[in-house]
C-alpha cells in the first residue's frame, strides 16, 4: 500500500485501486461465496504487489526508516485519532493502557484482554514483511533466498495451526513471505508477460474448489492449495488491470486514483468503520452499507488530498508560533 513518488505504474496503482475497494465490500459482508472469493487473494494481492514494488538497493536502515514513516505513523495515529473521536462524540473512556498494548502488540484481532488493531493490523505486518525480506535478500544468494523463504512459510503455517500467535502478526508474516517473494520475482524476471491468463483462471478455478485463505484469522486450509490459488487470482487481478488500462484507460483512472491514495483509504475505512454507526441512519443493507462507506472514506481523502495541497502551498516559516494545533496538522498530513 506503499505510494511510490517517483514514476508510477499505472497498471499497479489499478490494481491497488480495486483490491482496496474490494477490501471494504468484504469487510462489510459477512459470509457467503461473495465473500469467500474477494478474501481468496485481496490481501496476498496487496503483499505481492509490495514484493512487485520492492527495491532492492535500499539499506536496512533506510527500510526502517520507511518502514516507521509510511506504515507504523498512519497506523498508530489513526488509532489514536479514532480513539479521540469516540471520546469526544460517544463518551467512551479513554484506556490509555489498552491504546499501549494495542500498540506493543499490534495484533490482527483480540486476545485476551487486549484489542486488536482491526483493519489496521495490516500496517505493521506488511512492515515486519518487508524488514524480514530485506535482510534475507541482503545476506543471501538467489536460491537460498528461495529456501529461506518457502522455510519460513512452512514455521509461519505451524505457529498459526498450533494457535502460538506472535505480535505484530510475525506469524502471519512469516506465511505471507512468500507472496511478497513472488511479487518480488514477478518484477526481477519480467515475468508478468510471460504468465498464461488462462492458466491462471483455470487455476484459480480448481483452487476455489476448496477453502480460502484468511490471513487476519490465521485460516490456511489445504496450506499449499489456498496460497496458491491466492497467487493465481491476485495475478489475474493484475494482468486484467494491464489489459484494461490499455482498453479503457479513462475509466480505469478511477480506480487508479484509489490505488494511489489506498493507504489514506484504509486509514478512513478504519476510522469510519470506529465512528459511524449506519443503523442510526437507516443504512442496513449490504449494498447501501458498502456505497455509503466508498463514498465516506473517498470524501474524506479529497479532504485529506486538498488540506495536504493547501498547506505545501504555506511556507513553513510563515506559520505563527503560537499556532501550534495547524503545525501538529502539519506534520501529521505530511507523514
Amino acid at each position: 500500500m506503499i505510494e511510490l513518488k517517483k514514476k508510477r505504474i499505472e497498471y499497479i496503482d489499478i490494481t491497488k485501486g480495486i483490491a482496496i475497494l474490494l477490501m471494504i465490500v468484504g469487510h462489510t459482508l459477512q459470509a457467503g461465496w461473495k465473500r469467500s472469493l474477494i478474501y481468496s487473494f485481496h490481501m496476498p494481492l496487496f503483499i505481492l504487489i509490495s514484493g512487485f514494488l520492492y527495491k532492492e538497493n535500499k539499506s536496512i536502515k533506510t527500510t526502517l526508516i520507511t518502514i516507521v514513516k509510511k506504515l507504523l505513523l498512519p497506523c498508530f495515529i489513526t488509532l489514536i485519532i479514532t480513539d479521540i473521536l469516540k471520546y469526544l462524540i460517544y463518551h467512551d473512556s479513554l484506556n490509555f493502557n489498552q491504546l499501549i498494548m494495542q500498540i506493543i502488540l499490534s495484533h490482527t484481532n483480540k486476545v485476551g484482554d487486549t484489542l486488536g488493531l482491526g483493519v489496521l493490523w495490516f500496517l505493521p505486518f506488511l512492515g515486519i514483511i518487508r524488514i524480514i525480506f530485506t535482510v534475507i535478500n541482503k545476506y543471501f544468494s538467489n536460491y537460498t533466498v528461495f529456501g529461506i523463504v518457502i522455510l519460513f512459510s512452512l514455521v509461519g503455517f505451524l505457529l498459526g495451526k498450533h494457535k502460538l500467535f506472535l505480535p505484530w502478526s510475525i506469524d502471519i508474516a512469516l506465511v505471507a513471505l512468500i507472496f511478497y517473494y513472488v511479487g518480488f520475482l514477478i518484477k526481477k524476471k519480467d515475468l508478468l508477460s510471460k504468465i498464461n491468463i488462462f492458466l491462471l483462471f483455470l487455476l484459480f478455478i480448481v483452487g476455489l474448489c476448496f477453502q480460502n485463505i484468511e490471513l487476519a484469522t490465521r485460516s490456511y486450509p489445504g496450506y499449499y492449495i489456498c496460497v496458491n490459488t491466492a497467487i493465481a487470482g491476485s495475478l489475474l487481478i493484475i494482468k486484467f488491470s494491464f489489459l484494461l488500462n490499455k482498453k479503457v484507460p479513462n475509466i480505469m483512472k478511477i480506480f487508479s486514483w484509489y490505488g494511489r491514495n489506498s493507504l489514506k483509504i484504509l486509514c478512513f475505512h478504519y476510522l469510519e468503520k470506529n465512528i459511524i454507526y449506519y443503523e442510526a441512519f437507516g443504512i442496513t443493507s449490504k449494498l447501501s452499507l458498502i456505497i455509503s462507506k466508498i463514498i465516506i472514506v473517498t470524501i474524506l481523502t479529497l479532504i485529506f488530498n486538498f488540506i495536504i495541497n493547501f498547506l505545501k502551498k504555506i511556507h513553513f516559516n510563515n506559520l505563527k508560533k503560537d499556532n501550534l494545533k495547524l503545525l501538529a496538522w502539519h506534520m501529521w498530513l505530511m507523514l
